[in-house]
């Protein structure tokens, strides 16, 4: 394989594990690829990482990967990505100056019935009234997708007015409020913009606002989806993310050398019938959201999205960030040993 983070690695252990990597199935091949060219991961922040997280097999660079997601990201208190070793990557909010203005628009795409955990919490920990009601509790007992989550969700909104379907979102991020505050952290929140966002999404399909951006979850029926808007500024910093950020997501995909900082990242488009340019994807600290950050409107239940084999999303996407930046982006996505 002989590269991490775009740079050469001839010869060492980690070189031999990550093209054992790649020679395994679309998804071990996928993320192998992603660690392999993503040249956002600094040359400081990649050595800290294999020091801290160092692996000699293939099965140890999934699990050491894994656990610093888990540990440095998601769960900490303060996520790696704030650390200096990253400033290179801030688009607003750092020590430069911002590439973005304060006032422009991000959009999040919120996952209600993903939240089934904390929800869970809320219930059976917490005990908030509104998820504790006598008549028609949270059903905390069930699974995530479990019929009854939907349904207790869709009781609040199929089929209301917008003030009762916000008024159901408020209790939720309310609720998610006093969680996140009670010492229960979850980085990063991946955000775009609306401005190159809006033009393509189709507001009577929930499961296309997650698939423009990458997220698999559009390939799930029956999940309960909100999305919210918010100005730049309440970002604190904002970062263009890198493969050490998302984990062993096999959706993601590096955004090419020659994509300026300003236009962040630019996740993989997962929804086959509608073509678009890359989109601009951040990441930033988690922060506390109300109702009010809601897009009106923008708030349904998603039926499923045909899922397609990888290797063709992601050859898809390649000559997509051809058609934007030019044939130099070819060699690089598709470089190998």
């Amino acid at each position: 394989m002989d590269k991490l983070f775009n740079r050469k690695i001839d010869g060492t252990p980690a070189d031999e594990a990550l093209t054992v990597a790649l020679g395994g199935g679309e998804a071990s091949r996928a993320i192998a690829r992603n660690y392999q060219i993503d040249h956002r991961v600094t040359d400081e922040r990649g050595a800290n990482w294999l020091r801290d997280f160092p692996f000699t097999t293939d099965v140890e660079f999934f699990q050491k990967a894994n656990h610093y997601y888990d540990s440095r990201i998601r769960d900490a208190v303060q996520p790696a990505f704030l650390a200096p070793d990253n400033q290179a990557n801030i688009v607003y909010g750092g020590p430069n100056p911002p590439l973005l203005p304060p006032n422009l628009e991000l959009v999040c795409c919120l996952d209600l019935t993903g939240l089934h955990i904390v929800l869970k919490r809320l219930t059976d920990d917490f005990r908030l009234p509104y998820f504790t009601g006598i008549a028609d509790p949270y059903p905390s007992s069930k699974s995530e997708m479990d019929a009854a989550v939907y349904g207790w969700h869709g009781k609040r909104m199929e089929g209301l007015s917008e003030q009762q379907k916000k008024d159901h979102l408020t209790a939720i991020l309310d609720g998610l409020k006093i969680y996140t505050l009670s010492g229960n952290p979850f980085h990063p929140v991946w955000a775009t913009l609306r401005s190159k966002f809006e033009p393509y999404l189709q507001q009577d399909r929930p499961a296309t606002w997650p698939a423009l951006v990458g997220v698999k979850k559009c390939f799930d029926g029956n999940r309960w989806l909100a999305l919210l808007k918010y100005p730049v500024s309440r970002s604190l910093t904002l970062f263009r993310p890198t493969v050490l950020d998302a984990g062993t997501y096999m959706y993601h995909f590096p955004s090419p050398p020659d994509a300026p900082l300003f236009r962040g990242g630019h996740p993989m488009n997962l929804f086959a019938a509608r073509l678009c340019p890359p989109r601009p994807e951040y990441i930033h600290q988690q922060i506390i959201f109300d109702a009010d950050d809601w897009w009106p409107g923008w708030i349904g239940s998603t039926t499923a999205l045909p899922i397609r084999p990888l290797v063709e999303m992601r050859n898809v996407h390649t000559r997509v960030l051809v058609g934007q930046y030019g044939e130099s982006v070819r060699p690089w996505a598709e470089c190998s040993s």
